[in-house]
Parts: structure tokens; sequence; C-alpha cells
């Protein structure tokens, strides 16, 4: 199966939780976590989804029996999708004040514990059905 399709590389833990602090949020170093979480997001974990949706869900269509049956991938796809632009909305507010402000902590925090939420059941679910059935369907 193609390397972009695999999970990004390094751990969406690493890059998302490692954003989730909860003092001193006002400091550089939560600033600097909040763009290498952003990095990880724009550079790494949207690709991959794309790269899902553009050719391992369709292939997986006929092994599974329904192009709908990845319909709830799909739906995650979405759901990482909204709160990573969520979280790029908070980062481009906190560099236009040089900080992140006291106002944006409390959905920021959400915003990242959610994406956190989402993405280990994700990539739980692609690593155990949808990556070992495609490579089965490739003949590996």
């Amino acid at each position: 199966m193609e390397s972009s399709i695999r999970r990004p590389p390094g751990s969406s833990r690493r890059h998302v939780e490692n954003a989730t602090w909860s003092d001193s949020v006002g400091s550089e170093k939560a600033l600097a976590s909040l763009r290498r979480a952003s990095e990880f997001l724009d550079q790494q974990l949207f690709p991959h989804e794309q790269a899902e949706e553009a050719r391992l869900y369709p292939a997986l269509a006929s092994p599974l029996g329904s192009p709908d049956a990845t319909a709830t991938m799909s739906r995650m796809h979405a759901e990482i999708d909204r709160l990573g632009h969520r979280a790029a909305t908070h980062l481009a507010l906190a560099e236009s004040h040089g900080q992140i402000g006291d106002d944006q902590v409390e959905d920021l925090l959400a915003t990242l514990y959610g994406l956190n939420a989402v993405l280990r059941p994700h990539f739980t679910q692609e690593e155990e059905n949808y990556f070992a059935l495609a490579d089965r369907s490739a003949g590996r």
C-alpha cells in the first residue's frame, strides 16, 4: 500500500497531545506547540486523509461489498478537518496578538482534546481494519 495512505509519519498523539497544555497558556512555548500541531495537520495529516478518500476507500468498496462501507471513516475525516481548521483559526488569532489569548483557551483546549479524541480511534480503526483488508485485497 502507498506510504501516503498509511498513517502519517510521527504520532498524532505526540503532535496533538503536546499542544494540549493547560499551564503557560500565554507563553511562547505554548504558541510554538500550537504551531507544530498545525504544521503536522497541514503537512502530514490532511494529505493522508485526502489520499485515503481518493485511493483507499474507493479500492475497498468491492471487498467490503459497498461504497458506503467506509462512510463512517469519511465522516471522521470531516470532523478531523473541521477541528483542524478550527485549531488553525486559533493559531492565526494568537499569532496576530503575539500569544494565545485568555479568551481563546477554553475553546482551543476543547478543539485540541476533541481532535485527539477523534484521531486515536480513527487511526486504530484504519490499522486494524482498512489497511489490513487493503493489503489482503492487494495479495500481500
